[in-house]
């Protein structure tokens, strides 16, 4: 075994799958964030302060962790290569169809999926750095 341990990739895709259509769309919905927000987010490192006091602050901190996700989320889409950034942002986050997309990228379907489900790996393993756990290792 190297210095990473080897990927169960089918698992690895089911999980990042899932993410992306059970967990995104909930996180979302939590944000308080819009679907045009999310084309252009403003992301920055700054640290954001927590209210404290208020009888609505677990709401507020939960909006508040909800809106940092959603920055990490989109932060590891934006660190893929170009097409597969590309591919899961108008497919998650813009919602467009897979063949509508292939076709902008100039791919037939079977090396479009295969991107894709390439493209899954890759965020899941960026995904890794925010906590988000999708990998799923061979056994």
């Amino acid at each position: 075994m190297g210095l990473f341990p080897e990927i169960d990739r089918k698992a690895t895709i089911k999980n990042t799958k899932r993410f992306f259509k059970k967990v995104w769309p909930r996180i979302i919905l939590q944000s308080g964030l819009t679907a045009v927000s999310l084309h252009s987010p403003e992301i920055t490192d700054m640290p954001t302060s927590t209210p404290s006091g208020n009888s609505n602050e677990k709401l507020v901190l939960r909006m508040l962790e909800r809106q940092d996700e959603v920055k990490n989320v989109i932060r590891c889409i934006n660190s893929l290569e170009h097409k597969k950034s590309l591919i899961l942002r108008d497919s998650f986050i813009n919602n467009i169809p897979d063949w509508k997309i292939a076709n902008q990228i100039g791919y037939g379907q079977s090396r479009y999926y295969e991107l894709k489900n390439n493209a899954l790996i890759d965020f899941a393993d960026a995904a890794t750095a925010y906590g988000f756990e999708l990998i799923k290792e061979k056994s």
